[in-house]
């Protein structure tokens, strides 16, 4: 058994407001600019795990992710996996 763990961490140096500008396809002369959210400039994830070499050439592996920094919304990510040698 062989376990493994990773941190990742990502910070937006630059950026500003941004907008988003639509117009009606029926009417052209409807035209609006709204403003889109900032979201949050840093966040990362965390990862957890392990793989194991069996008899008979099988390998396994399985790890846990999760997303930290980001108000509102939340992520995990499970990944299983099997290897067979033929």
């Amino acid at each position: 058994m062989v376990p493994n763990a990773r941190f990742e961490w990502m910070r937006q140096s630059q950026g500003g407001t941004r907008s988003v500008d639509a117009q009606l396809v029926s009417d052209s002369t409807v035209f609006t600019s709204v403003p889109v959210p900032v979201f949050d400039r840093s966040a990362g994830s965390v990862s957890v795990g392990a793989s194991a070499v069996l008899p008979g050439g099988v390998n396994g592996f399985a790890n846990i992710e999760r997303l930290l920094g980001r108000d509102n919304f939340r992520s995990t990510r499970l990944t299983v996996g099997v290897r067979i040698e033929f």
